[in-house]
């Protein structure tokens, strides 16, 4: 996630950087966010995730927790295609944006199920220090924080 969230939020900055200097010439600038959107990529998700776990050497496999940790995973990757929008709505909000006589109505536009954009808003006034916290319960629960991580010391030794 660490590459995923730092890419999203460098387009972000991109993006209201341009937004300002574009501003004196009557530009107007939008971010489309999508969340988790029916596209191959989304389609893959399971049977990619299933080659990577097999590929992995079982010292890694054990420090994630062995099977649980992939019935976790797989319990993860039904929830995402659960909750992925249809990808048509992407292009919709998209063509609203550029349709818009002043542009749109707001810089960011998040675009999924109500319940996902109302949490995301939410996320942006909350504490640095709870959002870790609930982050690592979820990414626990999850199991995508390894149970042992100091078992790679021994697989650096063989």
């Amino acid at each position: 996630m660490t590459a995923y969230s730092g890419s999203r939020h460098a387009a972000e900055a991109f993006y209201d950087g341009i937004r300002v200097e574009l501003a004196p010439w009557e530009i107007d600038v939008s971010m489309i966010e999508p969340g988790f959107a029916k596209t191959p990529i989304i389609g893959k998700l399971a049977a990619s995730f299933e080659e990577a776990w097999n590929r992995a050497d079982e010292t890694v496999r054990q420090m994630y927790g062995g099977s649980k940790f992939l019935e976790a995973a797989r319990k993860e990757q039904g929830r995402i295609n659960e909750m992925a929008i249809p990808s048509e709505w992407v292009t919709l909000q998209t063509v609203d944006a550029i349709q818009k006589v002043n542009g749109a109505e707001k810089a960011r536009a998040l675009v999924g199920k109500w319940h996902s954009r109302l949490f995301m808003r939410l996320l942006d006034f909350l504490p640095d220090w709870f959002l870790d916290w609930a982050y690592k319960g979820v990414m626990k629960t999850m199991g995508t924080i390894p149970n042992n991580p100091f078992l790679l010391n021994d697989l650096k030794q063989d």
